[in-house]
């Protein structure tokens, strides 16, 4: 299962903790990536002129979760992206993309190919 979105809290609030506590891997982690300050998404429409410091959205607010029990799927890859045609922005926070590798399961003797997108 995939769960994505603008959740509008950090990854140090129950919300999340709830997901990773019912097993649900974090993308952006599972890869390598600090969960550091300078991971933000939220950026108020400001781009690289946003202090992240001066919100209380200092970190991601955006997050790729996935939650599989037969690791079926797993991260190959996840970034913020934060190109942009300045001062064009799609959205408030920054965009969160993961490369995800599906594997095929077995399933009463069927193989059952994992389907997701993000």
């Amino acid at each position: 299962m995939l769960v994505t979105g603008d959740f509008n809290c950090n990854p140090d609030t129950s919300t999340y903790q709830l997901y990773k506590d019912y097993g649900f891997k974090d993308c952006y982690l599972d890869t390598g990536n600090p969960d550091t300050d300078d991971a933000f998404t939220f950026h108020a429409f400001q781009g690289n002129d946003y202090d992240a410091s001066q919100h209380h959205w200092i970190r991601r607010v955006d997050w790729i979760l996935v939650h599989d029990s037969r690791d079926a799927i797993s991260s190959k890859s996840c970034a913020v992206a934060r190109d942009n045609q300045h001062p064009l922005y799609p959205s408030d926070p920054y965009p969160v993309v993961a490369e995800l590798l599906l594997e095929a399961v077995q399933n009463e003797g069927r193989t059952v190919w994992v389907e997701s997108g993000c």
